[in-house]
């Protein structure tokens, strides 16, 4: 409120962008059952149905070398979706992921979603001691209705937050309305 104030006095304008989703997570979810069990039946469900669906993916928690052998593929989801945007302040270099995960080690993760020995998505995190910033992701969306890929990746990011014991989540400012399906409440970000 006091940073506002200054720059309203300073005659800046406030702007308002989508609103970041955010999810708190509750100090008690000590598992990914914690949090079902805390969900509303319609919502439980829901979730039960989306990871059932998802049960045949192979997740893989990728180190440097593997995200590099991977890259290309890994490059083409993440195009697909920069392309995607009306909007993108910047456009991350094929090499992106793979220097992150060097400079990070474990507080960056990349988790690669497989069928049959193929990628078909991933999403990448930034995990701190109490917040938890999800940061690109990508996936086949020809099969996204049969895998529920992209309600997948959601709540395996709920279930690393859960994991690391972060107090919040950060999903951005994309997909506003699935993203609230798992929880996440939208946070005013403005910029002035």
């Amino acid at each position: 409120a006091v940073a506002e104030t200054l720059f309203k006095q300073g005659a800046y304008r406030k702007i308002s962008f989508q609103p970041n989703m955010v999810m708190h997570l509750q100090p008690e979810w000590l598992s990914f059952d914690d949090y079902l069990s805390a969900m509303s039946s319609k919502y439980r469900v829901r979730a039960k149905r989306v990871l059932k669906k998802g049960t045949e993916m192979e997740r893989k928690d990728l180190e440097a070398a593997a995200i590099e052998q991977q890259l290309s593929a890994i490059y083409a989801f993440y195009a697909e979706v920069a392309d995607s945007m009306d909007f993108n302040l910047l456009s991350a270099p094929p090499r992106y992921f793979t220097e992150l995960k060097k400079q990070m080690g474990n507080r960056f993760r990349l988790i690669a979603y497989c069928l049959n020995g193929q990628m078909v998505g991933f999403i990448t995190a930034i995990v701190g001691k109490q917040h938890m910033e999800v940061h690109f992701t990508g996936y086949n969306h020809q099969l996204n209705r049969d895998y529920a890929i992209y309600s997948n990746i959601l709540y395996d990011m709920v279930k690393l937050g859960i994991e690391n014991r972060v107090q919040t989540i950060s999903f951005g400012r994309t997909a506003l309305e699935i993203k609230s399906t798992v929880g996440a409440t939208g946070e005013d970000m403005p910029a002035f």
